[in-house]
């Protein structure tokens, strides 16, 4: 068993060049070349339903990812968990011949226990959690005829796995209005991928697969500030986390005459995250909740053997992004309901492609509180993002429908 870089976890580059020589094009689009564990995905149906807007003002489990600082706003014992349905659209054009897959999945997305130490004043809060960092179930098919020579082809790719935390943090009330948290947390999970092409008479039935599993930690810090009752400030700063990639599979390689044979090979890599910086400010005028947060993320700083600059002209695979959240919360004065609405744009970091619409989402939601012990929350959010190869021999529209749930008991 031999040792090769992950980027050929996610690429069988060793039929590339023999492809080439018979096609004299790109045999292949390069969605298998992005980072599959970049995405943060939401938190909390209540924070998700207002666009994931919450750095200044979560007040429940969910701060444990979003802002550690707001554990320290809970002042009962709490119990909070977080289900998660999926449905993950692609319609994709390859050489003018349009595609469509799809694949769903339903996933206990985050389980959190925050517990209130008593304190003479202020508060001291600790909690533990279990939070589904990544789900990376996807399914693509691509077929039709190729333009040169109208060779049939069809490629399919499928994902599955997921990137599990694991944690612990606190929160101090430091002062009447100032809020200070951290936590911890560390990765367990695993990435399992199996590529199928039948094209252009090269390895006319080719299947790369390869089973990984992910390790790793991180960790951040907050802080929410309250100078008056209407009005919430917070900041959050997420450390660079670190993941362990280990692992084997098996690919095939060219032998000539259209043939191959499989290869096995062995997975040992490391991946660094970067810095992620995020403010928010959160308003509270009569019967709303109005939340802004701005995230930014230097992705230039990413660090992963051969996955981050262009192999050709040096330059960067991946681009700063700054993200942008927003959301409103309407409370009843006479019955203990919520409705709320969020829009998010989150910008594409992997530059290979030509964004023609960058990744947005658009979430609506509800909740109660039932005797000021049990909350219940849902939310739909839909998120979507177009985007097309250099030479437009290739383009997809990628949509994301989620339905979350969570509940909350305080004891």
């Amino acid at each position: 068993m031999r040792r090769i870089p992950a980027l050929s976890i996610l690429a069988i580059l060793a039929i590339v060049p023999a492809a080439w020589a018979v096609t004299g094009q790109e045999p292949h689009p390069p969605t298998s070349l992005e980072i599959p564990f970049l995405e943060r995905e939401p938190s909390g149906a209540r924070w998700a339903g207002m666009g994931g807007a919450a750095i200044g003002a979560v007040d429940d489990g969910s701060a444990f990812v979003i802002n550690p600082a707001g554990l320290g706003r809970i002042r009962r014992i709490e119990f909070l968990g977080t289900l998660q349905k999926q449905s993950y659209d692609i319609d994709a054009t390859w050489f003018g011949n349009p595609t469509s897959s799809s694949i769903s999945n339903t996933t206990l997305r985050e389980l959190t226990l925050s517990f209130p130490f008593p304190t003479y004043r202020g508060s001291l809060v600790f909690s533990g959690s279990m939070s589904r960092r990544n789900v990376f179930d996807s399914y693509t098919v691509r077929s039709g005829i190729y333009p040169i020579g109208d060779v049939p082809y069809r490629d399919t790719e499928e994902r599955s796995g997921m990137l599990t935390s694991w944690g612990g943090g606190a929160s101090v009330q430091v002062s009447p209005q100032v809020f200070i948290g951290l936590e911890g947390h560390g990765f367990t999970g695993n990435l399992n991928s199996k590529d199928r092409w039948a094209v252009w008479g090269v390895c006319s039935d080719a299947v790369f697969s390869s089973n990984t599993d992910l390790g790793g930690y991180g960790g951040s810090v907050g802080m929410q500030y309250q100078p008056i009752p209407l009005v919430g400030i917070g900041a959050v700063l997420k450390s660079p986390e670190h993941v362990s990639l280990k692992g084997h599979g098996d690919q095939p390689v060219y032998i000539g005459e259209g043939l191959c044979e499989n290869s096995e090979f062995s997975v040992d890599d490391e991946a660094t995250l970067p810095y992620s910086m995020g403010v928010g400010v959160s308003l509270a005028p009569a019967n709303f909740l109005i939340n802004f947060d701005v995230v930014y993320t230097d992705w230039h700083e990413l660090k992963y053997l051969g996955r981050v600059r262009d192999p050709n002209t040096g330059d960067y695979l991946y681009d700063p992004t700054t993200d942008l959240h927003v959301g409103v919360e309407y409370a009843f004065g006479q019955i203990p309901f919520r409705l709320r609405a969020g829009y998010a744009r989150v910008p594409l970091e992997f530059k290979w492609f030509d964004v023609t619409k960058d990744r947005s989402s658009f979430s609506l939601g509800a909740g109660t509180v039932v005797e000021s012990a049990v909350g219940f929350d849902v939310t739909w959010q839909r998120t979507s993002f177009e985007r097309k190869s250099v030479g437009d021999d290739y383009s997809e529209e990628r949509t994301i429908d989620r339905v979350i749930l969570t509940l909350a008991y305080r004891f």
